[in-house]
């Protein structure tokens, strides 16, 4: 359902420069929708995303045969503002939201939700949904057979948690990744037992990207709990991320990544506030709050960094990040690599927004994730000094769209072997 002409100062504002083909329309909110709203619009300009979601809205699209899921009406809304006659506006993202409100009685409410809690759904339910859909086709006796993805699982990390060095109260999105990736020494009572010689030893370890992915999604925890109060605050800690950015791979090679969405949190606390989105489009950044769009300079999103003390009374900050990989291949996979930091303990945690159906919906550290293995893992831990290792790898989300699609969430398995 299209509603209003409330972009007519956008286009306006755009003039010629208004990209062609493009289309921008706010979301009517359905009461605390907003986590929804945000999200959806982060999703929609991941153009890879988007371009495989409305080809396979095109090979599906079958009247009366086509069962209706949250996978269907992502495709469907996709299309209407895709195909929309007029440039600017506001749907009604109805049919979706009460979609999502059958699916996961979480969303049920009109209270506050997460806006990252609802993109991990999200990404569940597209696994689930394309899983069944390949198994069918997998199963039909006039199909092929498409490629079998054997079972895989996690093994915990050498003597449990990671260390990590504590966070400033002026952080950025770049040292966090270099500290993730940064050599850690196993020694004193972090020896690692070593199978071969039977003994603990001491050891380096360092954690390599093995498979740029195509997206990289970064989610800020900015949520804290404070035992005297009894509940939940938000962390106001300065974190700055940048516009581009790198990631090294096992290779030594660098992936440049670029920025094109933020999901911003307005509010002190996880259970009340606000959520807007800022999205690049053709060079241009646009602010989306619900029904309301409009332009704003690349300048803008400094102001969501956070401030340099621990509580502030500016409480719009950037919640989740959307990078996409420059200069990549077109594939039929589509992968999602989401890293979850903790901005009190500089901490950063491998996570997914789908792990396969399993009963709580939520974004898992290496430790807890289960998945399905694929031929390639995504991230590798090295033990240099440590024989017939094997490492944790971590989860990567693959989204395979077509008839005989297949979406894999997977946290493969990889084995290094060094000398003792």
């Amino acid at each position: 359902m299209v509603m209003g002409a409330s972009g007519s100062k956008l286009e306006k504002a755009l003039g010629d420069q208004f990209p062609e083909g493009e289309r921008y329309f706010g979301l009517e909110n359905f009461g605390n929708t907003c986590y929804c709203n945000s999200v959806l619009q982060a999703l929609y300009f991941c153009i890879p995303f988007r371009e495989k979601l409305l080809e396979y809205y095109a090979n599906n699209k079958i009247p009366g045969e086509a069962e209706e899921n949250l996978l269907t009406c992502l495709a469907d809304l996709f299309m209407q503002v895709s195909q929309s006659k007029k440039k600017t506006g506001v749907i009604a993202p109805k049919r979706f939201v009460q979609r999502v409100k059958k699916q996961n009685e979480l969303f049920r409410s009109y209270m506050h939700q997460d806006a990252h809690e609802f993109l991990n759904f999200l990404l569940n339910e597209l696994v689930d949904i394309l899983e069944k859909e390949s198994s069918a086709v997998k199963d039909s006796p006039h199909s092929s057979s498409p490629e079998k993805v054997p079972n895989g699982s996690v093994q915990p990390l050498a003597n449990g948690v990671r260390k990590e060095p504590p966070v400033t109260l002026n952080s950025s999105i770049t040292s966090c990744l270099k500290n993730f990736c940064s050599t850690e020494t196993l020694n004193a009572e972090d020896k690692f037992f070593c199978d071969k010689c039977c003994s603990l030893q001491e050891a380096q370890k360092r954690m390599k990207i093995k498979k740029a992915p195509h997206i990289l999604v970064i989610h800020l925890k900015r949520f804290k709990y404070i035992e005297q109060l009894g509940r939940y605050k938000k962390l106001s800690y300065r974190v700055v991320f940048p516009m581009e950015l790198k990631l090294s791979t096992s290779d030594d090679v660098d992936t440049e990544y670029s920025l094109f969405a933020v999901v911003v949190h307005v509010g002190s606390g996880p259970n009340h506030g606000h959520y807007v989105s800022l999205v690049k489009s053709h060079n241009h950044w646009l602010f989306f709050d619900d029904e309301n769009v409009e332009m704003v300079e690349e300048s803008t999103l400094q102001t969501f960094f956070g401030s340099s003390h621990e509580y502030s009374g500016n409480t719009d900050h950037g919640y989740i990040l959307f990078y996409e990989g420059l200069g990549g291949k077109n594939t039929p996979d589509l992968f999602f690599f989401a890293i979850t930091i903790d901005i009190f303990t500089n901490e950063c945690n491998i996570a997914l927004g789908a792990v396969l159906g399993r009963k709580k919906n939520k974004f898992l550290t290496k430790k807890k994730s289960m998945g399905k293995k694929i031929d390639a893992p995504p991230i590798e831990d090295d033990y240099s000094g440590v024989s017939d290792v094997e490492s944790s790898s971590t989860a990567i989300l693959q989204m395979r769209f077509g008839r005989s699609a297949t979406l894999v969430a997977s946290i493969p398995v990889a084995s290094t072997r060094v000398g003792c």
